[in-house]
């Protein structure tokens, strides 16, 4: 992540939105976090409801995998 935030600090990038990131969850604090132009979620992406719902179909269809087996 700290490449990352040198792109964009350096103007490489012009910003960047993540939803996973590196050290996730250990307490870690993303060199990114502080930057104006970058957003960062907590691994919600797929919380979107179009998504969920293609998760729903795909659940569904490896249950029926296992059932006809």
């Amino acid at each position: 992540m700290a490449g990352r935030a040198s792109e964009v600090n350096g103007g490489r990038l012009t910003g960047a939105a993540l939803d996973v990131h590196e050290n996730e969850g250990e307490g870690v604090r993303s060199p990114l976090a502080d930057l104006p132009n970058v957003v960062l979620t907590p691994h919600i992406g797929s919380m979107a409801v179009e998504v969920q719902a293609e998760i729903g179909k795909r659940v569904l269809e490896i249950v029926e995998g296992f059932r006809c087996r």
